[in-house]
């Protein structure tokens, strides 16, 4: 059978397999449902967890077993076994003092949603988010300044979509011919549009993540001491927080807009604490 997987932030690369929401690992239980709302641990709705991706389970498989292989497809860039790839969607969210960058239906302008759409076949999902956003919006974005917030059930029955945060962008040129309008928004567009029931998910997890994020942030300032290579200092937050090194790139993003570390002009690729 297929079974949803749930990453646990908080525990280092703990995952949950799920069937509708029962737990194969029978230590924890979830509460909620993902295509309606928030999901999270009973007694814990301070840990944020988040849907991955999926993996198949035999009813009378090894959970370790199939753990490690989700490890595996998730390590090869794959987030889903079912076919055809175009099973997965990305979308780009940027955030600013103007509020959200968001793009209008085609036919309808006064609906909604973030710039994104299915990945194509060959694309990763990623590549897929950089080619959307340029398409809908005209703004560029690179892959080194995308980290991945959000992942969850998409409206379209059997598509998960992907949601990245630009740490940087730019606009370079225009909406190709037909799209809809681009403008900046807020929470409450989003939420009314056609893909609202995500957009309220999306919502009510980025809050909750930004403040897992910022419980973080003391401890993230007295890692960093000197100049670092940005892989080491992954691997060091991770083990420090115990958390997965998928959360450890995520809390460092958060860190570098925040100005609690610095990516020094000379040297991209390192971190230091700012000057």
């Amino acid at each position: 059978m297929i079974c949803d997987v749930y990453q646990v932030g908080g525990d280092k690369d703990y995952l949950l397999l799920c069937s509708w929401l029962h737990v194969i690992n029978g230590n924890w239980s979830l509460k909620g449902d993902a295509a309606h709302g928030p999901v999270y641990l009973e007694g814990r709705p301070d840990v944020l967890v988040q849907y991955a991706g999926q993996v198949e389970y035999d009813d009378c498989g090894n959970y370790n077993e199939a753990l490690e292989r989700f490890k595996g497809l998730r390590a090869a860039g794959k987030f889903d076994v079912r076919l055809p790839p175009d099973t997965l969607a990305a979308s780009v969210f940027i955030h600013t003092t103007m509020g959200i960058l968001g793009v209008s239906r085609k036919d309808d302008h006064d609906d909604w949603g973030l710039p994104g759409g299915k990945v194509s076949k060959g694309e990763t999902p990623v590549e897929g988010a950089i080619r959307e956003i340029r398409e809908e919006t005209g703004y560029v974005v690179e892959s080194d300044k995308l980290v991945e917030i959000f992942r969850g059930p998409a409206r379209t029955p059997g598509r998960v979509m992907i949601v990245y945060r630009a740490e940087d962008w730019c606009k370079r040129g225009e909406p190709g011919p037909g799209e809809g309008k681009v403008a900046w928004i807020t929470w409450a567009d989003l939420e009314r549009g056609s893909f609202g029931d995500f957009n309220k998910v999306f919502h009510q997890q980025f809050l909750r993540h930004e403040e897992f994020v910022l419980s973080f942030q003391p401890l993230l300032a007295r890692v960093v001491q000197g100049r670092r290579p940005e892989h080491e200092v992954e691997d060091d937050v991770a083990v420090r927080c115990n958390i997965s090194v998928f959360d450890a790139i995520r809390l460092i993003g958060a860190a570098v807009r925040a100005g609690v570390l610095v990516r020094p002009a000379d040297s991209p690729s390192s971190l230091e604490p700012p000057p």
